[in-house]
C-alpha cells in the first residue's frame, strides 16, 4: 500500500470524520479512509457517496491538505467497534491549503516535464569566450501560446555551481536542467482548467519528439495562499501530486542524436500551439490515436494498425468531409486536375466502391493521393492496390472473417510491423498539415527522417534473409 501519511480529520457536507491518509511524491497513488463512528441500528451505506468532487482534510501533524476526484473504493463494517470504514482513491492531492469548503482554486501553474531541454532549444548555461561554463541566473522563458483565456510559457531553470570550498569536493559534480510548461490564467479557476491545457501542450511535445513524455513535479500559486515574514506577504508555492505525476526523469527513454525531433522553435514558427488549440476538438480523437502506441507498451502489430487506420478514417470524414455528395464532387474536382491519361484510374482509385456512403477504401485512397502533393512510400504494395489492400486488412482484423482472407489480399502481423510505418507516415503528415505545416509538412518529416523508407527496410530485410539462408 502507498505510504501511511497520518491519521487526521477530513470535512464533508458540514461534518467531521476521522481518516488515514496514504500517498508518497514519488508514486500516483492517494488513498484516503474515513471511519463513520455508528449511533444507531441503521445502515451507513449510503453516509459517503460514490464521487467526490474536493474534500479538505488535516492530520494531526498539521499538516493541511485537499484531494481532488475521489472515488469509492470499498467499505468495511465492524460491527465489534461500531465503524464503517470508506475507502476512497484521489486523483490529486493539493499540498498545504486550509480552505474548508471550496476547491481551492489557482492563477498560475508550473508543470516540470522530464527530458525536454533539447526540444525546447534554450538553456540557463552558456560556453564562455575562454571555453569556460557560464550560468544565467534568470530562468529563459519563452511565450508559446497567448490566447483569450491564457497563456503558456515554456521556461528552463538549471541548478547552481558549487559556491562554497566543500561542495567541490567532491568525485562527481553535476549540473541538471529541468524545462518547465507554466500556464496562466487573468484570475483563479480550478486545478482542472490547468490540466485541459496541459493535455494539449503534451500532446503537441509527444507528437513532435514521437514518444511519451511525463510529469515530474507540479507547483501552483494562488493569491489567496501566502506567508507572512517580518510583515511581508509573499505568495506561497503549492506541491500538488497525483495523476500523471510521478518523478521518472532517470528511467525515460530519450530520442536519439538529431532524428526523429520537430523542435520548440519549428512549432513556433508555423504557429502550431495556435493552430491546436483552435482545432482541439475536431483533432482531439485522432491525436488520441496517434499517441496511443507510445502509452501502451508491447502493443501488437495489428492493434497498432487499427488504431493508426481508425485515425485515418476518422481525420477524413472530421476535416474532409462526412457527405457522399461532397465527396463525389470533390473526385471530380481532383480528376478535372488530374492529366487525361490518368483521369480514369484516379477515378477509379477514389470511388472505390463508394455510393450510398464512403468507403474506407475511398477515405485511405484520398488521403493517399493528396491532391498530388505528395508521394508517398507504399514498399512492395503498388500505389493502387495498397488503399483496397489495407481497408480489406482492417475489415478482416475487425471481422475475423476468413472470407475476406479468402477474396482478398490481406497483410500478415509481421507484414503490420513494416506497413505501420507507410500508415503513420500519411497520418502526421495530416496532423502537420493542421498544425500550420502547410507547404512544408512533407519536406518536415524528410528532415528530421521520422519514418524509416518503407522500400529500403524490406530490400535489406530481404538481403539478410537470403544471405543467411545461403
Amino acid at each position: 500500500m502507498t505510504n501511511y501519511q497520518g491519521s487526521g480529520k477530513v470535512f464533508f457536507s458540514q461534518k467531521e470524520y476521522e481518516c488515514c491518509l496514504y500517498f508518497t511524491e514519488k508514486e500516483e497513488q492517494i488513498l484516503l479512509t474515513i471511519r463513520v463512528k455508528h449511533d444507531s441500528q441503521k445502515s451507513y451505506y449510503f453516509e459517503m457517496p460514490f464521487e467526490i468532487h474536493h474534500l479538505y482534510g488535516r492530520l494531526e501533524t498539521g499538516f493541511e491538505f485537499m484531494l481532488l476526484k475521489l472515488y469509492r473504493l470499498g467499505i468495511k463494517e465492524n460491527p465489534a467497534t461500531k465503524e464503517t470504514e470508506f475507502s476512497f482513491c484521489a486523483d490529486y492531492i493539493i499540498c498545504g491549503v486550509n480552505n474548508t469548503q471550496q476547491e481551492q482554486t489557482f492563477y498560475k501553474a508550473s508543470f516540470t516535464i522530464s527530458n525536454i531541454i533539447e526540444w525546447g532549444g534554450i538553456s540557463v548555461y552558456n560556453i564562455g569566450n575562454n571555453h569556460e561554463l557560464i550560468h544565467e541566473c534568470i530562468p529563459k522563458i519563452i511565450e508559446i501560446l497567448h490566447n483569450e483565456s491564457c497563456r503558456v510559457f515554456y521556461s528552463v531553470n538549471g541548478s547552481f555551481f558549487p559556491f562554497i570550498e566543500e561542495q567541490v569536493l567532491q568525485d562527481n559534480l553535476e549540473l541538471k536542467q529541468i524545462g518547465d510548461i507554466v500556464i496562466e490564467f487573468s484570475n483563479d479557476v480550478s486545478f482542472s482548467s490547468f490540466i485541459e491545457v496541459l493535455k494539449s501542450i503534451k500532446s503537441l511535445i509527444e507528437i513532435a519528439l514521437l514518444r511519451k513524455v511525463n510529469i515530474s513535479r507540479v507547483s501552483a500559486r494562488s493569491k489567496s495562499v501566502v506567508s507572512t515574514i517580518d510583515d511581508t506577504t509573499i505568495e506561497r508555492s503549492i506541491d500538488i501530486y497525483g495523476k500523471g505525476i510521478h518523478d521518472c526523469y532517470l528511467n525515460e527513454g530519450t530520442t536519439s542524436h538529431n532524428r526523429q525531433r520537430i523542435n520548440l522553435s519549428e512549432l513556433l514558427e508555423h504557429n502550431s500551439f495556435d493552430q491546436y488549440f483552435k482545432k482541439k476538438e475536431r483533432l482531439a480523437p485522432i491525436i488520441e490515436l496517434y499517441l496511443e502506441p507510445f502509452y501502451v507498451d508491447g502493443r501488437s502489430s495489428t492493434g497498432i494498425f487499427l488504431s493508426i487506420v481508425q485515425a485515418l478514417e476518422t481525420y477524413h470524414s472530421r476535416f474532409i468531409t462526412n457527405s457522399i455528395d461532397e465527396f463525389i464532387a470533390r473526385i471530380e474536382n481532383i480528376v478535372k486536375n488530374t492529366p487525361k491519361s490518368e483521369a480514369t484510374v484516379t477515378r477509379q482509385l477514389l470511388i472505390a466502391n463508394s455510393k450510398s456512403f464512403i468507403t474506407l477504401e475511398s477515405r485511405l485512397a484520398d488521403l493517399l493521393l493528396a491532391n498530388h502533393h505528395v508521394l508517398f512510400d507504399t514498399g512492395r504494395i503498388n500505389y493502387q492496390d495498397f488503399p483496397s489492400i489495407i481497408a480489406h486488412t482492417r475489415n478482416y482484423y475487425t471481422h475475423y472473417d476468413e472470407r475476406i482472407k479468402e477474396n482478398y489480399k490481406v497483410l500478415s502481423p509481421e507484414e503490420l510491423t513494416i506497413y505501420n510505418q507507410s500508415l503513420y507516415q500519411i497520418l502526421e503528415y495530416y496532423i502537420l498539415l493542421e498544425l500550420g505545416f502547410v507547404n512544408d509538412a512533407y519536406a518536415t518529416m524528410t528532415k528530421h527522417e521520422r519514418w524509416s523508407n518503407i522500400t529500403q527496410r524490406i530490400e535489406i530485410m530481404e538481403l539478410s534473409k537470403s544471405h543467411y539462408k545461403a
